[in-house]
Protein backbone atom coordinates (compact mmCIF):
# COMPACT_ATOMS: atom_id res chain seq x y z
CA UNK A 1 0.00 0.00 0.00
CA UNK A 2 2.14 2.80 -1.44
CA UNK A 3 -1.10 5.32 -0.71
CA UNK A 4 -0.39 5.35 2.81
CA UNK A 5 0.27 9.39 3.50
CA UNK A 6 1.13 10.40 7.46
CA UNK A 7 -0.18 14.27 8.33
CA UNK A 8 3.26 14.90 8.98
CA UNK A 9 4.45 14.34 5.56
CA UNK A 10 1.29 16.02 4.49
CA UNK A 11 2.08 19.38 6.09
CA UNK A 12 5.95 19.30 5.22
CA UNK A 13 5.59 18.67 1.50
CA UNK A 14 5.71 22.38 -0.74
CA UNK A 15 3.25 21.75 -3.16
CA UNK A 16 3.36 23.21 -6.81
CA UNK A 17 0.52 25.85 -6.03
CA UNK A 18 -2.24 25.79 -8.26
CA UNK A 19 -2.57 27.32 -11.60
CA UNK A 20 -5.78 28.85 -13.06
CA UNK A 21 -7.28 29.38 -16.60
CA UNK A 22 -9.80 31.82 -14.51
CA UNK A 23 -8.19 32.93 -11.42
CA UNK A 24 -10.01 31.41 -8.43
CA UNK A 25 -12.92 30.37 -10.90
CA UNK A 26 -11.23 28.03 -13.28
CA UNK A 27 -8.94 25.78 -12.64
CA UNK A 28 -6.09 23.94 -14.70
CA UNK A 29 -7.25 20.24 -15.13
CA UNK A 30 -10.47 18.99 -16.44
CA UNK A 31 -13.47 20.16 -16.62
CA UNK A 32 -16.54 20.15 -17.81
CA UNK A 33 -19.54 22.52 -19.22
CA UNK A 34 -22.58 20.82 -19.69
CA UNK A 35 -26.28 22.09 -20.19
CA UNK A 36 -28.88 21.46 -22.88
CA UNK A 37 -28.80 22.23 -26.23
CA UNK A 38 -28.50 25.04 -28.21
CA UNK A 39 -27.93 27.11 -24.99
CA UNK A 40 -25.19 28.89 -25.74
CA UNK A 41 -22.24 26.94 -24.28
CA UNK A 42 -20.60 26.84 -27.43
CA UNK A 43 -20.18 31.00 -27.95
CA UNK A 44 -20.01 31.02 -24.41
CA UNK A 45 -16.40 29.05 -24.84
CA UNK A 46 -15.78 30.77 -27.56
CA UNK A 47 -15.76 34.15 -25.74
CA UNK A 48 -13.41 32.78 -23.14
CA UNK A 49 -10.97 30.88 -25.40
CA UNK A 50 -10.56 34.07 -27.60
CA UNK A 51 -9.88 36.10 -24.15
CA UNK A 52 -7.97 33.64 -22.92
CA UNK A 53 -5.16 33.35 -26.00
CA UNK A 54 -4.86 36.92 -25.29
CA UNK A 55 -5.25 37.21 -21.54
CA UNK A 56 -8.27 40.04 -21.53
CA UNK A 57 -10.35 39.59 -18.70
CA UNK A 58 -13.38 37.34 -19.07
CA UNK A 59 -16.47 38.61 -17.65
CA UNK A 60 -14.52 41.17 -15.15
CA UNK A 61 -12.35 38.22 -13.53
CA UNK A 62 -8.62 38.23 -14.54
CA UNK A 63 -7.67 35.51 -17.23
CA UNK A 64 -4.27 34.25 -17.78
CA UNK A 65 -3.02 34.49 -21.28
CA UNK A 66 -1.99 31.19 -22.94
CA UNK A 67 -2.41 28.91 -26.06
CA UNK A 68 -5.68 27.18 -26.89
CA UNK A 69 -6.69 24.17 -28.58
CA UNK A 70 -9.90 24.16 -29.70
CA UNK A 71 -11.26 20.91 -30.84
CA UNK A 72 -14.42 21.26 -32.59
CA UNK A 73 -16.93 18.54 -34.29
CA UNK A 74 -19.98 20.38 -35.07
CA UNK A 75 -18.92 23.51 -36.97
CA UNK A 76 -17.38 24.03 -39.93
CA UNK A 77 -14.14 26.27 -40.80
CA UNK A 78 -16.77 28.86 -42.97
CA UNK A 79 -18.96 29.02 -39.56
CA UNK A 80 -15.92 29.35 -36.84
CA UNK A 81 -14.52 32.22 -39.41
CA UNK A 82 -18.22 34.09 -39.26
CA UNK A 83 -18.29 33.52 -35.19
CA UNK A 84 -14.82 34.99 -34.90
CA UNK A 85 -15.26 37.92 -37.09
CA UNK A 86 -18.22 38.76 -35.31
CA UNK A 87 -16.46 38.45 -31.84
CA UNK A 88 -12.93 39.62 -32.46
CA UNK A 89 -13.06 43.01 -31.51
CA UNK A 90 -9.03 43.66 -30.90
CA UNK A 91 -6.76 40.73 -31.41
CA UNK A 92 -6.78 37.25 -30.94
CA UNK A 93 -4.12 35.54 -29.66
CA UNK A 94 -3.05 31.51 -30.65
CA UNK A 95 -5.88 29.24 -30.79
CA UNK A 96 -5.28 25.58 -33.00
CA UNK A 97 -7.89 24.39 -34.75
CA UNK A 98 -8.40 20.46 -34.71
CA UNK A 99 -11.92 20.33 -36.93
CA UNK A 100 -11.31 16.61 -38.63
CA UNK A 101 -13.74 14.48 -36.77
CA UNK A 102 -12.55 11.57 -38.27
CA UNK A 103 -8.97 12.05 -37.78
CA UNK A 104 -9.70 11.84 -34.41
CA UNK A 105 -12.78 9.63 -33.22
CA UNK A 106 -10.62 5.95 -32.83
CA UNK A 107 -7.55 7.69 -31.54
CA UNK A 108 -8.45 10.64 -29.51
CA UNK A 109 -6.21 10.68 -26.90
CA UNK A 110 -3.24 9.88 -29.43
CA UNK A 111 -4.03 12.74 -31.36
CA UNK A 112 -4.78 15.12 -28.51
CA UNK A 113 -1.04 13.95 -26.96
CA UNK A 114 0.93 14.54 -30.32
CA UNK A 115 -0.67 17.82 -30.44
CA UNK A 116 0.50 18.65 -26.80
CA UNK A 117 3.75 17.72 -27.57
CA UNK A 118 4.30 19.48 -30.60
CA UNK A 119 2.64 22.63 -29.42
CA UNK A 120 4.09 22.85 -25.67
CA UNK A 121 2.58 26.12 -25.17
CA UNK A 122 -1.25 25.21 -25.16
CA UNK A 123 -2.70 25.31 -21.73
CA UNK A 124 -6.14 25.38 -22.59
CA UNK A 125 -8.60 22.59 -24.32
CA UNK A 126 -12.05 23.18 -25.58
CA UNK A 127 -13.45 19.84 -26.71
CA UNK A 128 -17.15 20.61 -29.05
CA UNK A 129 -19.03 18.86 -28.26
CA UNK A 130 -17.78 16.26 -26.43
CA UNK A 131 -20.98 13.85 -26.36
CA UNK A 132 -19.51 12.75 -30.17
CA UNK A 133 -15.90 11.71 -28.36
CA UNK A 134 -18.08 10.02 -25.65
CA UNK A 135 -20.37 8.22 -28.23
CA UNK A 136 -17.26 7.07 -30.19
CA UNK A 137 -15.08 5.21 -27.37
CA UNK A 138 -16.40 1.91 -26.36
CA UNK A 139 -14.78 2.37 -22.33
CA UNK A 140 -15.74 5.74 -21.37
CA UNK A 141 -14.68 5.73 -18.21
CA UNK A 142 -10.75 5.11 -19.31
CA UNK A 143 -11.38 7.85 -22.06
CA UNK A 144 -12.48 10.09 -18.56
CA UNK A 145 -9.66 8.87 -17.16
CA UNK A 146 -6.99 9.59 -19.57
CA UNK A 147 -8.18 12.52 -20.54
CA UNK A 148 -7.71 13.64 -16.44
CA UNK A 149 -4.27 12.06 -16.45
CA UNK A 150 -3.39 14.23 -19.76
CA UNK A 151 -4.95 17.28 -18.65
CA UNK A 152 -3.13 17.43 -15.09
Amino acid sequence: MNNIITTEKILNTEFEPRRWIINKILPTGLSLLTGEEKIGKSMFVLYLYIRKSVGIDFLELNIVSGEVLYVNFNDSIGLIQKRLKKMVDAKIGVVHFLTEPNLIYENFITTISKILIENKNIDFIVIDSFDKVIKCNKNKYDLLHNLKTLSD
